[in-house]
This record gives structure tokens, C-alpha cells and sequence, in this order.
């Protein structure tokens, strides 16, 4: 049946480093090929204007006069498509540059287009198949040779993307050393220097690019907060913990409180994550995400209750928090009160207006409140929606425990399982079935 058929997809999946990391826009890597870099201040204000108030059309017309009388613009489709994608409207990019590509002979800068865009969806084969294609083409004849080289340095970065991306350290790091020469002043550049340095073995050069980006940012960058990530990337807890411990010795202590708070629930530690936050002063302790810090690490000790009016109070002063949302419907669903189980489906249906409709979480949480207030078959019907094969642990936990009330031991017993052997913040630990 569909339900089992759920329950059994969950068996194979890789678990998600903790319920709120499906929230937002989804992948962060840049998508957008850049080529708005290449036309001036006043023919980019003219066109976004256009843009907004004639659509598509409107600044196609524009920009094929520009093109005119300037031989380094890209096609004027794949500056639109950027803008496109910009504005989260990936679908209409994608169609203009199929368009585009059937419609062209082939170019150079469309394969680097759909490259990037490729790469941003972390399809790094792809990628890398478009950057071949650029290599084989020739340049438009057009084309000045300053812009030839810049196209050919904008190649290489992507080229160094790639590498990262695939863990190809050390021609990653040789790209990003003579592509830092050129470009000093790029932040995607140098901290990709200091990563693939990092990875290389030599941290003295990381250390140095990231303060170098300390500088430059705003907010502050802590190096030592990123090496202590980039140590995590790699399963080194000694060194991940050493290097949290030296960022708070930096002059930013909320920043990289926050972050090793983070990390500590990510590594089943509560009671730390409190003494910690402890260390800060009271103005701190009392800012918002401090507050929702707190509230993870005593939901993941196991106490749901206590973290209901803290919860309540940060959702009345901001109802857009939706990670306090999520949580308050978990402690909600915990309460031994009637009245506060059936709360928790209001909750959750009000976090699941606010998301896109078919962010996992908030349809799993939905179905677990479902389930929580005696709903059986709305919890079924619920997660009927749940299709996704990157579940975090708290929401395989709810499948799991659903799927045990039905009568179906083997498989919820197999979820338990893959549950226990897999990482990441699970707030519901003490939740567990003890045999």
C-alpha cells in the first residue's frame, strides 16, 4: 500500500542535518552566470526598469539595440535569463535558453550559462559536459580580445567551482591560486583558495585568506568558526571542537557562540548548548535566536513542556519564526492536554501556509500532529504528500511511529534503526523505543 511504500523509501534515505535546514530558498550556490557584469550601470538600471514594468519583451527590445553598438554584450536572452533566475523565476530562464540554444548555432557563453546554472543544482557532471563544449567552441568573432580574456578567467573560475564541488582538491587550489591574481578583490575566488588550501594541507594559506575576508565582510567572517566547519566536513571532532573553542577567544563571542551551539546540537549535546549560551550576557541571552537555541537543547533532553511559553512568546513578537513554529507544534503534540495536542494541528497547518506547500517538514510535522491528537486517518492522508528522499531524523521518527500504530513492527522497527545509525540533530532521542 502507499503508506508502506513511504516508510519503505524512508529506509534508504540519507537523513538531513536537522529539521530547519529544509527551510528557505533551497540551494545556495550562485546560479547565475554573471554576465550582468559585463554591461554598465546605466544600461543595467534601464533594462531591470524595463524589466519590471514591460516584462520579458520590454527588456529584449532594449537590450537588442544595445547589442548594437556594443560587441562584448552576451546575448541579450542570457542576461535576461540571469535576471530570471534572480528573481526566482528559474523555469522561464531554463525555456529562454533551450529557446536560445536550439534557436543559435552553438556558443560559448550558452554552455557556460547552463554550467552554472547546472552547477547551482549540483549537477556537477553536467557542468563539467558544458564547460567540454566551451573548450571545443570558438570565440564569436565579434568578440574584443579583453573580453576574450575575461570570458576565459570567468571559464576558469567555473572550472575551479567544479573541482570543489567534486573534491578535487589540489587542481582546485591551482586554479584558485591563478585566478586570485587576476580577480584580488573576489570573495568567491579567495574563499575558494583558502578551502582548497585547507584541504591541501596547508592551513597557514587558509588561516590567511579567511582573515583577509574577515576584513572585507560585513558581518564578520570568523576563520576560525569555518575552519571548525570545514574540520567537521571531514569527521575530525578533536580538531572541530579546538577551533570553535579558539573563535570564541575572537571579538564577535555571539557569532561564534551561535555556531558552536549549532554544532553541539547537531552532535547530540544539549546540556552544553546551555552552559554555553550562559557564558553571554544577559542582552544576549535574551535575543531571539538565542532563545530558539535554548529551546532546541532542552527539547532534545527531552523536556517539550517547558519550551511551550518561550516558544509562544517568540511567535507573538514575530510571527514569521518559523523554526519556532516548527518546534512549538512538536512540543505542542508532546502535551498530555487534549486541548494543546489539537493547538499543535492549528500551528502546523499555519507553519505549512508560510512555506512552499511541499516543504517536507512541515508536512511531515503536520501529519505527526495528525497523529498526536488521535487523527489517524488524516495523518495517512497527510503524509500521503511526503515524497522527499533527504528526510531529517525527527521526521523519519514520526513516519516511524505512525507506521507502528498501524501494526507494521518490521518496518517501523527497521526505521528506528536507520534512524539510530544515521546523524544530526534529533530532538526526539528520548522518545525512542528502548528495545
Amino acid at each position: 500500500m502507499l503508506y508502506a511504500t513511504i516508510v519503505v523509501l524512508c529506509l534508504s534515505v540519507t537523513f538531513a542535518n536537522g529539521a530547519d535546514v529544509t527551510f528557505g530558498p533551497g540551494a545556495t550556490q550562485n546560479t547565475t552566470s554573471g554576465f550582468e557584469t559585463s554591461i554598465d550601470d546605466a544600461t543595467r538600471s534601464q533594462t531591470l526598469q524595463l524589466f519590471s514594468s514591460k516584462g520579458v519583451a520590454g527588456a529584449r527590445e532594449y537590450l537588442k539595440k544595445q547589442l548594437a553598438t556594443n560587441n562584448d554584450l552576451p546575448h541579450h536572452d542570457l542576461l535576461i535569463s540571469d535576471w530570471l533566475i534572480q528573481s526566482g523565476r528559474m523555469p522561464e530562464a531554463v525555456q529562454i535558453l533551450e529557446q536560445l540554444a536550439a534557436d543559435s548555432p552553438p556558443r560559448k557563453d550558452i554552455h557556460y550559462t547552463f554550467a552554472w546554472i547546472a552547477l547551482g543544482q549540483g549537477r556537477v557532471f553536467d557542468a563539467a559536459t558544458h564547460v567540454e563544449q566551451i573548450q571545443k567552441l570558438p570565440f564569436e568573432s565579434k568578440w574584443s580580445d579583453g573580453y576574450r580574456k575575461q570570458f576565459t578567467t570567468s571559464v576558469r573560475e567555473l572550472q575551479a567551482k567544479i573541482a570543489e564541488r567534486r573534491g578535487e582538491w589540489k587542481t582546485a587550489f591551482e586554479l584558485f591560486s591563478s585566478l586570485i591574481a587576476t580577480k584580488p578583490g573576489s570573495v568567491s575566488i579567495r574563499f575558494g583558495l583558502a578551502k582548497s588550501a585547507f584541504h591541501t594541507n596547508n592551513l597557514d594559506l587558509a588561516q590567511k585568506n579567511l582573515r583577509l575576508l574577515e576584513q572585507a565582510q560585513k558581518p564578520l567572517v570568523l576563520a576560525e568558526v569555518v575552519i571548525a566547519k570545514w574540520y567537521d566536513e571531514v569527521g575530525d571532532i578533536k580538531a572541530t571542537e579546538e577551533w570553535f573553542r579558539k573563535s570564541l577567544q575572537r571579538g564577535d563571542p555571539e557569532a561564534a557562540t551561535k555556531e558552536y551551539a549549532m554544532w553541539m546540537l547537531r552532535e547530540g549535546r544539549p546540556t552544553e548548548v546551555g552552559n554555553l549560551i550562559a557564558g553571554l550576557s544577559t542582552d544576549s541571552q535574551n535575543r531571539p535566536d538565542f532563545k530558539l537555541l535554548n529551546v532546541k537543547a532542552v527539547q532534545m533532553i527531552g523536556d517539550f513542556s517547558k519550551t511551550i511559553p518561550v516558544l509562544r512568546e517568540l511567535i507573538n513578537a514575530d510571527e514569521s519564526q518559523k523554526a519556532a513554529k516548527l518546534h512549538l507544534v512538536w512540543a505542542l503534540s508532546d502535551s498530555d492536554q487534549v486541548e494543546e495536542r489539537r493547538n499543535a494541528i492549528s500551528v502546523a497547518k499555519s507553519l505549512l501556509e508560510q512555506v512552499d506547500a511541499s516543504n517536507q517538514v512541515a508536512i511531515a510535522t503536520l501529519a505527526w500532529a495528525y497523529h498526536k491528537a488521535g487523527e489517524q486517518e488524516s495523518a495517512i492522508d497527510t503524509l500521503r504528500n511526503l515524497n522527499s528522499n533527504n528526510l531529517d531524523r525527527d521526521i523519519a521518527f514520526f513516519v516511524a511511529c505512525i507506521q507502528e500504530s498501524r501494526g507494521e513492527k518490521d518496518l517501523s522497527r527497521a526505521l528506528y534503526d536507520a534512524i539510530i545509525k544515521s546523524n544530526g540533530e534529533f530532538y526526539h532521542t528520548t522518545r525512542m523505543p528502548q528495545n
